[in-house]
This record gives C-alpha cells, sequence and structure tokens, in this order.
C-alpha cells in the first residue's frame, strides 16, 4: 500500500507533468497560429521556415519578416485569438480532469493576450522596408553605406509621392549565371518590383514589401533570392518611379520601370583599353523610367503620331506592346536606338533610321533576315580587326572616316550588294527550265522541294538585302550599312537618349538603364520636366529625382547635426526649358572597368590657337581629317566640390534625318573621381557655366530641411501655423532678408509703371498679372482685390496658370469660353507678373514662369522656399544691361515642403506674406509720392492700423490653434470649443458605423445565446415560450427589432451623445461659408481630409459665399442633420455691418428650412459675440485688436472700457456683445443722424485726410528711393549666398555695388548723408511712434483734426483699414479656426476605423486618392506645346533685341558719319 505522503506527492508530480506537456501544447498553438496566418495571407516562404519551426517547438516565439503593417497586425492577433479560442473550449468542456491543462491554457492566453494584444514584452519589430510621383534613383558607390540604401530611398519616395503615387516600381540588376550556373558569366539580369496601390494602401509600403521580396539579392547574399541570381558586386544602384497615370488607368502594365522587349542573349563586342576585341553572349534588355508624355516621333524628317510609332515599334521589334501608356513607347524607341557593341541590334538601327522614309506603313523584315544582315557584318569585323591599327571611335570626336569603319562599310556594303550564292542552285528552286544538269553530290546536299510547297528563300545576304528591298539601285544599302556600323561604334545610352529626344516631340524626365551598362552607367534627362541630381562625396552616394527636395534624402547620413553632414554635397539641376541629358558614369579604370561594356581609347589633346584661348566648338569644323580624330578638352577644377570639369568639342553629327545638332557636351569629374558626368544641352545652353550651376546642400541657409515623418501631418502643420507666422514677421521686420530685397525690386517695377501713369506714357497693358492654381489662384484673387483697392487706377488681373497656357502657351489656342479673356485680350508687355505657388513646381505656375519671360522680366514667385523649381528659372533672369544691378524674383514662406494634401499651414503662410507686400507697396507709394498716379486714398493711418493687427494676428492664432509659436501646447478655451465642435460632428458622421456596429453585437449576442431581446425578457419572466401560449407575439416583436436594429440603435445613440433625435440617418452633407477665398479653401481642405473615409463615415462638401450666392446655391441641399458652418465678418465695424447682417441673414434663411420640427445643425464663427437664434453653435474669436473709431463711438462714455480696451471689459462692450449685426447697423444709423442734426462744419476728405497724416510730410522730406533700398541687406546676403550657386560670388560685388550706385550721385561721388539715413531706416519706423499708444485706432487722427470734424466723417476714413482687416486678418483667423475645427473632426473619424481594427482598416487623412499634392504632369494643357512656344518666344525675343542692336548700331554709325 502506497504511503499518503507519497500518493500525494506521485500526484503532483503527474499534474505538474500534464500542465508542462498542455503548456507546451498551447504554446505550439499559439505560434502555429502565426505562422498559418501569414502563410494564408500569402507569406509562406516567409513564414515556413526551419527556423520558425524549431522557435515553436522550443522557443516559443517565431519570426516573420518582412510583412506588411496590416498583414502583420493579422498575423500578431492571430496568436492571441487562438490561444482565446482554445481557453474557451477547455472552459466549456470542463470535467473532473484536466485542471493543470485548463490552467496551462488559461496561462497562455494570458501570455499572449500581453504579448500579441497589449505589446507587453515585445521585443522591437523589424524596420519596414519603404519606398515612396516621379523619378527616383540612388547609386552606392561606397559598399561601406550599402545598408543606408532603403533608409535614403525611403526618405527619398516620401517626398517623391507628393507627384502622384497610384502606382509604382523600382528595378536593380543581379548577376545572370550561364548555361554551367557561372554567376554573372552572361551578364546581369534587371529585376523588376510594380505594384498598384490601393485606395487607402501606402504605396511606399507595398513597393518595400515587393522589393523585399524581390531585391534582397543585391542586399543579402544568403536569401533564396541571392542563391538564385547572386549579389551584383562593387557599385549599386536602384532606378525607381511613383506614377500619376494621364493617359490610361493605374494598372500594372502600365506602372514603371518600363520594359518593350523582353530579355534575350545575344553576342555583344567590346574593347578594354589596352586589349584586344572581345565577344560574349550577354542578356540584353532596357528598363525607362518616365515623367511627362510623348506626343509624336520624327522619322526621315516627318513626325508620326504615338499610335503609328507604336504600331511600328511593334513590326520592329517582332514584340507586341507590353502597354498601351505612351511610356512603353518610349522603352521601344530606347530597344531600337541602343544598339553599340551588337551587331544584331546594330543591323535593325540601320535598317530603320539609315534609308530615307517618309512612312512608317512599309513591312520591316524578319528576325532571321536582321540576323543574316549581322553574321555577315560580323564576319567582315572579324576579319578586320586584327589590322586595326585606329582608335576606334573616340568619344565625342571619333572619326567617320577611320580605317576600321571605312574597311566595314565598303566590305558590307560588297556584300549585299553581290550575291555569291550559286546559281544552279537558285535556279534549280525557281524551277527555271533552261536549268543545266546538277551533279549528284549537288542534288543530296540540296535536295529539291516538296510537291506543292513553295521554294525555299535563299540565305545569301545579298537576296536577304534584296528581299528587304535594301537594293544598290535605289540608294537605299549604303545609307543603311553605314547607319547600322555606325550604331555598333556609338549608339550607348548617352546617344540613344540623344536621338530619342531629337526626334521625340513631348516632356521628358527620364531615367534610361540598360543591363548592358548596368555596372557602369546610367543617363537621366529632362525637357519639360525638372530633375535634380545630388552629389555626396564623402559616403560616395549619388542621387537623382523629380522632387528637388528628394535628393537631400543623405543629408544626415553621417548623423542629424550640422556639423556631420558632408560638407561637399553639391546638387545639379538640369535645365528643364532648354533641355539637357546627363550621362552618369562610375566605370572609371581605378574601379575596375566591366568587362561586358565596350570602352574606346580614348586620345586626350589639349590644344589652344596658340595664345593660351581654348579651341572653339566652331572652329572645329575647320580642321583637317588628321585634327578632326583628335580630343580636345578645357579643364576647370574645383576641388572644394571635387569636380573636375571638361569641356569637349563639338560631336560628329551623325548623317541621320532625325538627328539635330544637340549642343556641345561637357564632362566633369565628380565624387573625387569616382565617377563622371556629361551632360548634353540641346538649347539654350550654360556649357560655360557648369561649377556655377552647382548648388551646395550643406551649411546653406537657403536650403531647408526636409520635414520629419509624424502620424497626423494635417495636425503638425496647423500647430505649425503660429511659427510659420513669426518667422514670416521677424524676417520682414529684420529689414535685410532677401524677402525685403525682392519687395524692394517689385516696388521699383511698380513704382515704374506708376510713373508712366503719370507721364501719361502708359502703353495700356496690364500693371500687375497674378497666377496660381487651385489654393494659390484663390489667395491670389483676394490679393488682387485688396491692391485694386487700395491701388484703383492700377489695371490689375488675375487668371488661373491653365487657362493663361490654354491661349499663350498652345499652336492652337484653347477657347476660354464663359470668361472674357483670349488671345488679344491683354497686353503683357513689361508686365508685373506674381506667381503663387506654394511647391514652386507645379505644372502650370512653373510653365507660366517660362512663357511669359518672352515679354517681361518682372516675374515673381511666392513658394514655399528659396529652392524650388520656379526659383530656380527666375534666379537666371539676370540683366545684361546693367551688370551694377541686382534683383531678386523670389518670396519665401520657410514653412519648406508639406506632404500633407489638406493644406493648412502653406495657406497661412502664403496670407501671411502677401499681407506683408501688401503693407509694403502700400507704404512705397506714399513716400514715392505716386498715390495720385495710384488713385489710392487710403491714409497713413491704413498702413500703421494694419501692420499692427499684423502683428498682433499671431497671437490670435496662438489662441485658435493652441500652440505658441515656439511650439510649446497651451490650451485655450477658444481652442478647446473649436475641438470640443469638431468632436461633436464626428459623432455625426461617425453615427452611422456605430449603430452598425451595435446592430452587429445585439444580433451576434441574441442569436448565439439563443435569447433575442422580446423573448429573453418572457424567459426570465418564467413565461411558457411555447407557441400556444403567445410566444409567436414576442417573436414577431424580435423581427421588428431585427428589422430596425440600426435605427433605434442610432436613436439609442443620439439619447446618450444628447444630439438630436430627429436628423435624418444618412451621409452628412456640409455647406460652408464664407468670403471666397476662405470657402473655396476649406471646401478643397475638408474634401482632402475625407478623401479616403469609408462610404460609410463619408462626407459631401460644398461652399459658397454667404453674402453672395449661397442662398441660391445650396438651399435645396438643407435637411435635418445637414452641416452648415459660416463665417461671420466682425459687425462691429461699421465697414463690415452690413456684411454680416447679410450673411446672418443668410444663415437664419437655410436655418429655417424644417422637416418634422427639425432643420440642419448650423454653426458660425466670427468675432462679434452675438449667436443668431436659429443656430446651434457660435464661436468667439477674441483677435486682439484695438478698438476702431467707430467702436469708439459707441462707447467712448465707458471709462473702464476705454482703461483696457484689449480686455474687453465694461458696460458698453457687453451691451457691443449683445447686439445683432441689425441692431448694430440701427446704432451706425442714428449716429450719422445725430451729426446731421448738429450741424457741425464738414470737413471735406482731402483736408481731414491731409490733417490727419501730417507726420507723413516728415517721411517724404526723405530722399527718392531711400524708403525701400536692397542695401539692408548686403550683410546677411554675403553669408546667405557665397559659394552657393543660387547667387554665386559674383553677386557680392554686384550687391555692394548696388548700394553705392543708389546712393551717389552722377559723378559716383558717395552722398554720406543719405546712406546714413538709408541704413537707419526701419520699416514703417517713421510712424510706428504714436500707433502702439493709441488708445484705439484713429486716436490720433481725432487729435490732429482738433475736434472740429464729424465723428461720421473721420469714421469714413477709416473704411479702408476696416476692410483690410477683415480681408487680410480676420478672414484669416476664421480660416484657421474651420481648420481645426474640421481637422478635430477627421481625425475623430480616421482614429475609430484604426481603433476597432487594430489598425487593419486604418488610413492616413492627410492624403487623398490622387496622391497628388503637386500637379506636376501637364494637365489640363499639353507640356510639349508650352515648351515650344516658350522655345519660339524667346527666340522670338533674342530677334526682336539683336534687331534692336543692330539699328542702334546703324543710327550711330549714320551719326558719326553725318558729323564727319
Amino acid at each position: 500500500m502506497v504511503p499518503a505522503d507519497d500518493a500525494a506527492m506521485h500526484a503532483w508530480a503527474l499534474i505538474a507533468i500534464e500542465f508542462v506537456i498542455a503548456r507546451w501544447c498551447a504554446s505550439v498553438l499559439h505560434e502555429g497560429a502565426h505562422i498559418l496566418s501569414a502563410a494564408v495571407l500569402g507569406f509562406p516562404r516567409e513564414a515556413l521556415t526551419l527556423s520558425n519551426l524549431r522557435s515553436a517547438l522550443f522557443s516559443r516565439e517565431v519570426a516573420v519578416k518582412g510583412l506588411p503593417s496590416r498583414a502583420a497586425a493579422v498575423v500578431r492577433h492571430s496568436g492571441w485569438l487562438a490561444s482565446f479560442a482554445l481557453a474557451v473550449v477547455a472552459g466549456v468542456m470542463g470535467g473532473e480532469h484536466g485542471a493543470a491543462w485548463r490552467l496551462a491554457v488559461y496561462v497562455t492566453s494570458l501570455e499572449a493576450a500581453s504579448s500579441d494584444l497589449l505589446g507587453i514584452g515585445a521585443g522591437p519589430g523589424e524596420e519596414a522596408w519603404r519606398f515612396r510621383c516621379g523619378n527616383f534613383g540612388i547609386l552606392l558607390l561606397d559598399p561601406e553605406y550599402r545598408a543606408q540604401a532603403l533608409s535614403i530611398l525611403r526618405t527619398m519616395v516620401r517626398v517623391t509621392m507628393m507627384r502622384g503615387a497610384q502606382s509604382g516600381g523600382v528595378v536593380h540588376y543581379a548577376p545572370l549565371a550561364d548555361k554551367k550556373g557561372a554567376k554573372g558569366a552572361a551578364g546581369v539580369v534587371g529585376i523588376r518590383s510594380r505594384v498598384v496601390n490601393g485606395k487607402r494602401t501606402d504605396l511606399s509600403k507595398l513597393v518595400a514589401e515587393k522589393v523585399g521580396r524581390d531585391a534582397k539579392a543585391a542586399l543579402e547574399p544568403f536569401c533564396p533570392t541571392a542563391r538564385k541570381h547572386g549579389s551584383l558586386e562593387g557599385p549599386l544602384f536602384f532606378a525607381g518611379h511613383t506614377r500619376f497615370a494621364t493617359t490610361s488607368k493605374a494598372t500594372m502594365d502600365g506602372t514603371h520601370p518600363h520594359q518593350w522587349t523582353p530579355p534575350a542573349i545575344f553576342p555583344i563586342w567590346s574593347k578594354v583599353p589596352g586589349q584586344q576585341w572581345q565577344c560574349a553572349p550577354r542578356s540584353v534588355e532596357v528598363f525607362i523610367c518616365h515623367n511627362g508624355d510623348l506626343d509624336s516621333f520624327e522619322v526621315g524628317g516627318r513626325d508620326f503620331a504615338l499610335d503609328a510609332v507604336m504600331d511600328w515599334i511593334e513590326r520592329a521589334t517582332h514584340v507586341p506592346r507590353p502597354s498601351s501608356v505612351d511610356s512603353a513607347g518610349v522603352a521601344g524607341l530606347i530597344d531600337l536606338l541602343r544598339t553599340k557593341g551588337s551587331w544584331f541590334h546594330s543591323m535593325r538601327f540601320g535598317y530603320l533610321f539609315g534609308p530615307k522614309r517618309t512612312t512608317l506603313s512599309y513591312s520591316i523584315p524578319e528576325e532571321s533576315s536582321f540576323q543574316a544582315f549581322a553574321e555577315a557584318a560580323e564576319d567582315i569585323f572579324r576579319r578586320a580587326i586584327p589590322q586595326d591599327s585606329t582608335v576606334a571611335g573616340v568619344p565625342f570626336s571619333g572619326g567617320r572616316h577611320d580605317n576600321l569603319r571605312v574597311t566595314l562599310v565598303e566590305g558590307l556594303f560588297e556584300k549585299l550588294s553581290t550575291c555569291h550564292c550559286d546559281s544552279r542552285l537558285r535556279t534549280l528552286r525557281a524551277a527555271a527550265p533552261d536549268a543545266s544538269p546538277i551533279s549528284l553530290n549537288e542534288l543530296e546536299a540540296n535536295p529539291p522541294p516538296p510537291r506543292g510547297a513553295p521554294p525555299p528563300l535563299s540565305s545569301c545576304s545579298a537576296c536577304v538585302a534584296r528581299r528587304a528591298g535594301l537594293l544598290v539601285d535605289n540608294g537605299q544599302l549604303r545609307p543603311m550599312v553605314e547607319a547600322g556600323i555606325d550604331g555598333f561604334f556609338d549608339q550607348d545610352l548617352l546617344a540613344a537618349t540623344r536621338l530619342l529626344l531629337a526626334g521625340a516631340k513631348g516632356s521628358f524626365g527620364l531615367c534610361i538603364n540598360s543591363s548592358l551598362d548596368a555596372s557602369r552607367q546610367v543617363v537621366v534627362a529632362a525637357r519639360g520636366q525638372t530633375l535634380s541630381i545630388a552629389f555626396y562625396p564623402r559616403s560616395g552616394i549619388l542621387l537623382w529625382g523629380s522632387e528637388q527636395a528628394a535628393v537631400k534624402a543623405a543629408m544626415q547620413v553621417h548623423g542629424s547635426d550640422v556639423e556631420d553632414q558632408d560638407q561637399n554635397a553639391v546638387r545639379l539641376d538640369l535645365d528643364d526649358l532648354g533641355g539637357e541629358v546627363c550621362l552618369i558614369d562610375w566605370g572609371s579604370p581605378e574601379l575596375g572597368l566591366p568587362t561586358n561594356i565596350m570602352v574606346e581609347e580614348t586620345v586626350v589633346v589639349e590644344e589652344d590657337e596658340g595664345d593660351g584661348t581654348p579651341l572653339a566648338a566652331g572652329d572645329f569644323k575647320d580642321r583637317s581629317e588628321s585634327q578632326h580624330n583628335k580630343h580636345f578638352k578645357t579643364v576647370v577644377q574645383d576641388r572644394g566640390s571635387q569636380i573636375e570639369m571638361e569641356l569637349w568639342a563639338a560631336p560628329r553629327r551623325h548623317q541621320l534625318g532625325c538627328v539635330r545638332a544637340l549642343g556641345l557636351p561637357q564632362r566633369a569629374s565628380v565624387m573625387g573621381g569616382k565617377a563622371t558626368v556629361t551632360l548634353v544641352q540641346e538649347s539654350l545652353g550654360k556649357r560655360a557655366v557648369f561649377r556655377k550651376r552647382m548648388v551646395h546642400l550643406a551649411g546653406n541657409p537657403l536650403i531647408l530641411p526636409l520635414p520629419p515623418a509624424v502620424p497626423d501631418a494635417v495636425g503638425a502643420d496647423i500647430a505649425d501655423i503660429p511659427a510659420a507666422m513669426a518667422r514670416i514677421q521677424d524676417d520682414w521686420d529684420s529689414g535685410n532678408s532677401f524677402n525685403r530685397l525682392t519687395a524692394w525690386t517689385l516696388g521699383r517695377a511698380l513704382c515704374d509703371r506708376l510713373r508712366r501713369i503719370q507721364n501719361r506714357t502708359h502703353d495700356g497693358s496690364v500693371d500687375i498679372l497674378i497666377t496660381g492654381c487651385e489654393v494659390s489662384l484663390w489667395l491670389g484673387e483676394q490679393f488682387a482685390s485688396d491692391l485694386s483697392q487700395v491701388f484703383p487706377a492700377l489695371n490689375i488681373k488675375v487668371i488661373s496658370s491653365n487657362k493663361l497656357l490654354g491661349l499663350l502657351g498652345q499652336d492652337f489656342p484653347i477657347p476660354q469660353s464663359g470668361h472674357q479673356l483670349h488671345e488679344g485680350s491683354w497686353n503683357l508687355d513689361s508686365t508685373i507678373c506674381i506667381v503663387i505657388s506654394h511647391s514652386g513646381g507645379t505644372f502650370g505656375p512653373l510653365a507660366v514662369s517660362n512663357l511669359l519671360q518672352a515679354v517681361t522680366k518682372n516675374i515673381f514667385v511666392v513658394a514655399s522656399e528659396w529652392d524650388t523649381q520656379i526659383g530656380k528659372q527666375l534666379r537666371q533672369m539676370r540683366s545684361a544691361e546693367n551688370l551694377w544691378e541686382i534683383k531678386s524674383f523670389i518670396f519665401s514662406t520657410f514653412v519648406g515642403i508639406r506632404p500633407a494634401e489638406p493644406c493648412t499651414v502653406s495657406v497661412a503662410a502664403t496670407h501671411q506674406l502677401l499681407t506683408q507686400i501688401l503693407l509694403y507697396l502700400m507704404q512705397k507709394i506714399q513716400l514715392e509720392k505716386l498715390d495720385s498716379a495710384s488713385g489710392g486714398d487710403y491714409l497713413p493711418d491704413d498702413c500703421l492700423q494694419l501692420d499692427h493687427q499684423n502683428h498682433a494676428n499671431i497671437t490670435a492664432i496662438e489662441e485658435i490653434v493652441g500652440y505658441k509659436k515656439d511650439g510649446t501646447v497651451a490650451a485655450t478655451d477658444t481652442s478647446r470649443d473649436l475641438r470640443a465642435t469638431g468632436a461633436r460632428w464626428g459623432q455625426h458622421v461617425l453615427e452611422g458605423v456605430h449603430s452598425w456596429v451595435l446592430s452587429f453585437i445585439y444580433i451576434f449576442a441574441t442569436v448565439i445565446s439563443g435569447y433575442p431581446l422580446c423573448l429573453g425578457i418572457a424567459k426570465a419572466a418564467g413565461l411558457n415560450p411555447d407557441l400556444n401560449n403567445g410566444s409567436h407575439v414576442l417573436l414577431f416583436l424580435d423581427s421588428v427589432l431585427y428589422m430596425f436594429c440600426a435605427q433605434w440603435t442610432c436613436l439609442l445613440l443620439r439619447i446618450v451623445q444628447r444630439r438630436p433625435l430627429r436628423h435624418r440617418m444618412t451621409a452628412r452633407p456640409i455647406v460652408i461659408g464664407d468670403i471666397p477665398w476662405v470657402a473655396q479653401s476649406l471646401e478643397a481642405y475638408v474634401s482632402k481630409l475625407f478623401a479616403c473615409a469609408y462610404s460609410a463615415s463619408s462626407v459631401n462638401v460644398w461652399s459658397a459665399n454667404p453674402a453672395d450666392h449661397l442662398v441660391h446655391r445650396h438651399t435645396h441641399r438643407v435637411v435635418r442633420g445637414g452641416l452648415v458652418a459660416c463665417g461671420r465678418p466682425d459687425g462691429r465695424l461699421i465697414a463690415l455691418t452690413s456684411a454680416e447682417n447679410a450673411v446672418c441673414l443668410s444663415v437664419n434663411q437655410a436655418s429655417s428650412i424644417q422637416s418634422l420640427g427639425s432643420t440642419c445643425e448650423s454653426i458660425t464663427i466670427g468675432h462679434n459675440p452675438y449667436k443668431l437664434p436659429l443656430t446651434k453653435h457660435a464661436i468667439f474669436l477674441n483677435g486682439s485688436r484695438k478698438m476702431f473709431l467707430s467702436e469708439y463711438a459707441l462707447v467712448r462714455n465707458d471709462e473702464e472700457a476705454m482703461r483696457a480696451p484689449k480686455a474687453r471689459k465694461g458696460k458698453h462692450w457687453d451691451m457691443l456683445s449683445g447686439l445683432s449685426s441689425g441692431a448694430l447697423m440701427g446704432e451706425y444709423s442714428n449716429m450719422k443722424k445725430v451729426s446731421k442734426e448738429e450741424n457741425l462744419p464738414l470737413v471735406q476728405g482731402r483736408q481731414t485726410r491731409s490733417r490727419a497724416g501730417s507726420h507723413l510730410a516728415k517721411v517724404s522730406e526723405m530722399e527718392e528711393g531711400v524708403a525701400a533700398s536692397p542695401v539692408v541687406a548686403v550683410a546677411a546676403s554675403r553669408q546667405a549666398v557665397s559659394g552657393v550657386g543660387l547667387y554665386d560670388a559674383e553677386s557680392e560685388l554686384v550687391i555692394e555695388a548696388l548700394g553705392l550706385s543708389q546712393l551717389s550721385n552722377r559723378k559716383g561721388e558717395l552722398n554720406s548723408a543719405k546712406r546714413k539715413k538709408l541704413l537707419n531706416y526701419p520699416y514703417l519706423g517713421a510712424f510706428q511712434d504714436h500707433s502702439t499708444h493709441e488708445q484705439y485706432y484713429g486716436e490720433k487722427m481725432q487729435q490732429d483734426s482738433g475736434n472740429d470734424a464729424p465723428v461720421d466723417r473721420l469714421i469714413e476714413l477709416q473704411v479702408i483699414s476696416m476692410r483690410l482687416y477683415e480681408t487680410r486678418i480676420a478672414s484669416l483667423q476664421r480660416c484657421v479656426a474651420f481648420m481645426v475645427l474640421f481637422h478635430q473632426m477627421g481625425k475623430n473619424v480616421a482614429d475609430f476605423w484604426s481603433y476597432v481594427s487594430f489598425g487593419l482598416l486604418g488610413y492616413d487623412m492627410s492624403r487623398t486618392h490622387s496622391i497628388m499634392r503637386i500637379a506636376t504632369t501637364a494637365s489640363p494643357v499639353s507640356g510639349a506645346e508650352v515648351r515650344a512656344r516658350t522655345l519660339e518666344l524667346a527666340r522670338g525675343r533674342q530677334i526682336h533685341k539683336a534687331m534692336a542692336t543692330l539699328r542702334k548700331a546703324v543710327h550711330r554709325r549714320r551719326s558719326l558719319s553725318t558729323i564727319s
């Protein structure tokens, strides 16, 4: 018998063993759920690994790498759900035995919930591989930084996605094994990774996951892909593209990189310096990434449409088109043009481009014919190369008549023109009746064809050529032979790209690479599409991208501090207007040249004219043949940037019909000699200023850093609004900034036009033209309205950039139907053009800035930073007539790149900067005594008041957004009220989803439990569920509950949340009302916030001007529960009382439309603290301003209010806050009546203006031109632009000389008194003494009037000031307030989906479905025609200028001859 103690111990041991086994089984089930879910989701390779199997069995953890975020969330949650299900099963089964099993299962489920659900104890996750419209690429020359590739590309794509990201892809290369398995013996093969983006998916993640599975061969040598292909040694590059579809849907076949011809093995010839010619089999394929559009292609001097070209490529390559998009045609053309080293491709090239063609609809031989030509040429080439004693194909200067080429041309021409096959055999096959007998051996070697079969074709090269239509008599054979031989030696990537651009019509941002050149070369090109290249010598990294900002991605490779950055990092912007091609070559002898690339020996001869002058390109043509084969260069070195530049002699012009002279190439040694860059410009050449084109990236105050990635980009932008406005304000007040310099340039141009009006010499042209797109255009329209308010005599126009391009930038103008505008409407000669573009790269404004340079030099841009594409174009406008003059044409808001598509901080900053410009021009015109010419009747006090309000505006904005300008959180009652209202409207939008969730819970609980509500209550009350006792009635009631489940759960929600019960249960429409620029901007803003929202929580957004057409356009949209948000002008100001009254009337009319006793839910935001009776809520903004004289007239007896006007205290302030706009209008009407009844002497407006503005006389004594000279910016400009490239070192002398010239007399003697007065003159300093001490606006004016003028007359003098306060200050505050409200509304909706789905249904509200923050694609006008028109106008202007110069010279000569 076993003792009790031993039995107990034995039982505990069994329980422990049972627990351990159960614990192990539960853990294996848990980890197996992770692995199984990953495999089911499509990642079996990553999940079903031996390491995971071992870990699941023994380590209780698995690692499934490379998963997308949503898939990772599913895999993570599957573990704890499986453990929880097992625990439920164990609990339900129960039983006397199995307590240890249940305990083990419970422990496992608890551990799983803590790790998988709550994240407790979870290790750091693997960093996602992310890539993010436009071209982008990276070249890593230093293997040490290969690990940085993914991080850099992630940053580049994040920026490039702003151009559009409906689909994207990346290509890189890996070694290809031959038949024997030798890695790299057959060259390299392209690995292309492409994905199509969904509505809410992140393209960067999708591309990353695809590349992570396909591109590991170059990064992880031991992965399965690496075992298949191997790792590419030496430098590594990735070329990618994100696409915004223009000519087709966003499908996989239309996604870049594009390839026309699949890879195939061809014999490729190459020659390394010091070695003999070599031939080896190589894989041949071409990939291209293309921004822009291909409209047509020129062959034989004729343009052919894209469809005809695509059909021609299909027949030439014998490969069907892989896609209908135009970019696929670019890939096909490169397949035909890149022929160097391949006899097959060269002979095909010669056949297609050598003979003269008038049509593309001709028969093209089969591939076997081209193969026959290639074999014939290769046979002659093999026999000729041992006797070759010349240097073949010297780059850019190789002689056409070198011995090898001559031998090949003559030998191949003879072989193709002379038949070498047996004539008797030909006769036999042709069944000729006069054929002589043939021998038995010949008959056995060439048996006759079967009866009825067509006679076989001869394989003789001459016969093949004859069948192809190449005859000696028609002169087609020799051009084909010559073009084919030239293609074999010359048609590398650079030459192919040049020929493509020479014949193509369209806009192009290109990245072209080939498997034959992947280990050495890549070509990028720009024409009509921007492209920049950045060089980082320290880390050996070279980046290129369509976005200038994208190539900053490697700035922080060595650290985030400025000291850690690559101090020699520079950027080159390709000439997208004139067209430029760039060959990046890293195959220098120091790196070891690849054997699969043809490299020709180069003879370098430095030669001059005998006086040290480098040989000119034009002199090259007159050299003898022996000199023609020499290679001339001029070397310029810049050791600071590690750049060595060579200016190469002009290339030999190819004798093909589609080739034009494409400019003088430049070659530069970069990256400390590790690579070379060869530049070829099509037109508008800048070959003499290569070094000056380089822009320094490190330590450059004009280059803003990239913004960090944040979860809520829209919220971060809103929080940054006070800081952005403060930066603009501080920069302007400093008096020595580039914004002030640009304002001075603008002011001078405006004063010149006003003097023409004053002198009656004005030609009737437009004085100021303001243009932009979307939000920028709406801001420009308001700015134009304010300019017209203060300068009514000026001819000010505002127009969309697309309309302007449609009229002036097309060969066939687009009629602007519905607008009083046509080609001859406006004279734009010397017009001041202000282009507003936040990004500085939107196609419309960028094209306008180029187009208008032919008619005016006064083009200014308002952008987010100095370093933009438009800024680059405008910086090139240097005055050639006066070298002692510096001008700046760029205004910057300093907010930099903002990836969020709903615009917030960019709108506020641009509006703020335009306010500063308006203030400056108002003051400038008065100080120049041109106010009468401008027609302006504003006072100096108007400038003072607007300036004071502008400074106080920052405090008001801080109160609205709840953030200080230093970035600290400072929640206020106003900000909390705005966010609470936004949250409430978010509940309105989400109520349908909440109702669906509650219905699901109700149905799930009642059906699973078997207790519907009514029947369950009956059972709980003890009623018999027998149908005979009336239970069917209860079941009927439960059916009704199920039928209307969504409705009663929605009502229940409204009761709990205290929201109106009678609102419609449907999607909520939103109508926004305010002045035009605010309403339109907010409509776009809210629409983009909800662009990716699910249909169950989406909204419809409309906008209108409540003082105009809101009632007419949108009252029919007013339904129960509709949301109406209107901004109200401050009706306490007499100039705005009627405006607020009109707004209130519109809101009341909309809110009065009722159904079932309910109406829309309307709110108002404004400064007048009066709530409309029919509105749900009103939010009041403080504004942080002083009282105007009209307000003072109502509360002047309230001493308490006068002692603390900013505190808004006192019974009269309370009285104002309780008055509606109608009551205020009555008060002001009474004031006017009292003034008239008192019959006081009236003071005329001009006399009052003279008295009120007596202090202006002091300032007007200052000399002309002193008001805003740029000399105050000299100190800062020296530090900012020295060696930067935006302004080269010569500009310092220009700036300094300008300062002297502006302050000197005609003899050049410096006027020290004027100089001292100028340098000490601050902005508005002459006016600020009394404005800051006034208790109310107009106090000084009232004192100057001597109290002998009626108050109503003095109030009228402030009308302009009050209107400017509304348009420049108050409207901005309302706009920002609405942004805060709608952001909270959108954020609550987005957060809900992410929360309830564990992140699976989350979306980023900072982006839209189109993902087009910057519209860089030519739309709706053609980019090719815009560029052609721009160049045509530029040439016309040059011709006009040359003719004017000649006329002056002739006139001068005639004058001299007359005198003599």
